[in-house]
């Protein structure tokens, strides 16, 4: 009877702490959605005015970018493509389609990067991308991205 008593309770504990825990995916504060929403846009009109300086404030130490054609570049190859401002993405550039999940101070973002002008082939386009943002010291850093072309 001990036993089952014991197992009862342990199991009782480990529902509640289950049920209680946060989800990803979980429903989050507006001002949450609003502030990523602003990150993304930061980051978008930093890469279409080739700004190194707002990329470098957006970018986290550990950042790493897998590109359409699949290589990896880390932080420092990333922005090295936008110093002396020679490179610019695309001369024009927004999102839609934008979903965020939360899972604690991590943001994970899924959306559609429409670029018009761009200095790679095709000028024009559109990529699938999923960013990951981390919230450091009151800022959102942006740690992965994952783009890939869809016609």
């Amino acid at each position: 009877m001990m036993k089952r008593t014991f197992a009862t309770v342990i199991l009782t504990a480990a529902a509640l702490m289950l049920a209680s825990a946060p989800a990803y995916g979980q429903r989050h504060p507006r001002a949450v959605d609003r502030a990523v929403m602003e990150a993304e846009k930061a980051y978008v009109d930093a890469l279409v005015k080739g700004d190194h300086a707002a990329l470098s404030n957006l970018l986290d130490e550990q950042y790493v970018f897998t590109n359409t054609e699949g290589a990896t570049l880390d932080r420092g190859a990333h922005l090295g493509r936008f110093k002396g401002g020679n490179y610019r993405f695309a001369t024009r550039a927004d999102i839609d389609d934008v979903k965020i999940r939360m899972s604690g101070t991590t943001a994970f973002v899924t959306g559609r990067l429409n670029f018009y002008g761009a200095d790679t082939p095709p000028a024009d386009g559109h990529s699938r991308y999923t960013h990951v943002w981390v919230k450091k010291m009151g800022h959102w850093r942006l740690v992965s991205n994952h783009s890939h072309r869809v016609s």
